[in-house]
């Protein structure tokens, strides 16, 4: 019986484990490791003719990327997490917070992406660029947070939620990591405030269904040997 209910114990053990490894961070709505990158719907620039692409890149495929792009994201990404919250990092974002009713402790990064220029686009390039991309964290959208080339953050002022909610929209003149904030105090089930999952929750519920009825088995057995 002990040994069923140790097996049972380090069953339970390696899910929480697993749980805990995907569960959100300090200022992100759940790990950006585990969320995917905005999906490029189109861009336009000032620059008539210009064939050049650009390249949307999660936090978890960083190593794709050159090294100096990729300490640049790590940057964002250690700055976030480690800021005593959002408006401490980006200031501008309380006064955002307020006009909006929002409480600033419920502010939270739920994408955080690299943007760029792939090789071969450098020619002519543009100084304005109009990016619409589509995600699936946007119901909440409260601003889009810019890492300049200097390592400062700004608010882009002019992104919005367009297209019925599937797109955001802005214009920016310069690219590197870029950083959606959401209001997770609206969140409701169809964007996770965790990286805890329902299916993990039944995992954890079936495995201790089943090692309640092993134990029950296991009595039931050596009661009957007894008598």
């Amino acid at each position: 019986m002990k040994k069923v209910m140790s097996i049972c114990l380090m069953m339970i053990m390696a899910v929480v484990m697993s749980v805990n490894a995907f569960a959100a961070k300090d200022n992100f709505v759940s790990s950006p490791s585990g969320v995917p990158a905005p999906g490029l719907v189109s861009v336009e620039t000032n620059v008539e003719g210009w064939d050049g692409r650009l390249e949307v890149v999660p936090f978890n495929e960083k190593n794709s990327l050159p090294e100096d792009l990729k300490e640049n994201f790590e940057k964002a990404y250690d700055e976030i997490i480690n800021a005593e919250n959002l408006t401490a990092m980006v200031p501008a974002l309380a006064e955002i917070a307020t006009k909006l009713g929002i409480d600033p402790r419920n502010l939270a990064v739920s994408d955080l992406f690299d943007i760029h220029m792939t090789e071969g686009s450098t020619p002519n390039v543009p100084t304005e660029f109009n990016v619409v991309l589509e995600a699936e964290t946007l119901k909440h959208f409260v601003a889009l947070l810019h890492m300049k080339q200097d390592g400062t953050w700004e608010v882009v002022d002019n992104a919005a939620v367009v297209n019925d909610g599937k797109n955001l929209q802005f214009t920016v003149s310069d690219f590197s990591p870029f950083a959606v904030v959401v209001d997770t105090g609206n969140v409701g089930q169809d964007t996770p405030v965790t990286g805890i999952t329902n299916s993990m929750l039944y995992i954890c519920a079936g495995i201790m269904a089943v090692s309640a009825v092993a134990v029950f088995l296991i009595a039931n057995k050596r009661k009957k040997q007894s008598v």
